[in-house]
């Protein structure tokens, strides 16, 4: 529990990565320790080691959906999509209701350009920040740019807190990067629990030719 506060609201990555291994000493087979560390190397951008982590984890226990969810995030980064999207599609076999789980696939269909696929998905989400997050980027692939304001303004009128690094993807995803790093500001204080894995969204990473990407991954600690 320690390592997921210093991960998703103290940005101490170090303290973070020392108490994993300290749990992981204790408990080398557990897939909650594993899958701990994992998280670790997917904030820190080492993805070779939490994927390794991760299939560990699955090994244990492979009906975690969780796990399918994070081994796809994994696969993603390292570029293979198709493998990626039967990881997901693995997690919601699972667990249909996971939370979030169409949005992730949704997007991932989104990055194949598989478009039509990706709002089908997208449709069956039902969180309902996150359905509209991912609604106005994929109405946005669909040069339905009505449709992807009204979404986006239905995701702002949520509050925001908690999500604000949503929004940021879905205006990344738009080509509106000031848009994108005002919100990537405020979601740093709203302490959004999801930022630690900003190295691993794709989304995100369209930002990267812009130098206030670098500075803003210096605010938050991590390494280039």
């Amino acid at each position: 529990m320690l390592t997921w506060i210093q991960l998703q609201y103290g940005r101490n990555w170090a303290a973070a990565e020392r108490n994993a291994k300290e749990a992981l000493d204790l408990k080398p087979r557990h897939p909650w320790t594993l899958n701990t560390l994992a998280e670790v190397c997917l904030a820190l951008g080492r993805w070779d080691e939490g994927t390794r982590l991760t299939r560990a984890a699955l090994a244990v226990d492979p009906f975690d959906a969780q796990l399918y969810l994070q081994l796809g995030e994994f696969q993603l980064v390292a570029g293979d999509i198709k493998v990626a999207e039967a990881s997901n599609r693995r997690m919601l076999q699972i667990n249909p209701n996971f939370g979030e789980g169409h949005l992730d696939l949704g997007r991932i269909l989104l990055l194949q350009k598989n478009f039509e696929a990706a709002l089908t998905e997208i449709q069956q989400e039902q969180t309902d920040w996150a359905r509209y997050a991912g609604l106005a980027m994929v109405y946005h692939a669909l040069r339905r740019r009505a449709e992807s304001d009204a979404s986006l303004t239905e995701v702002v009128k949520g509050g925001a807190e908690g999500y604000g690094s949503e929004i940021a993807t879905a205006y990344a995803y738009r080509g509106e990067a000031d848009q994108a790093f005002a919100w990537l500001e405020r979601a740093s204080r709203d302490r959004d629990t999801g930022l630690y894995a900003i190295k691993s969204d794709p989304f995100l990473s369209m930002l990267k030719g812009d130098p206030r990407y670098v500075a803003f991954l210096h605010k938050m600690n991590l390494p280039e």
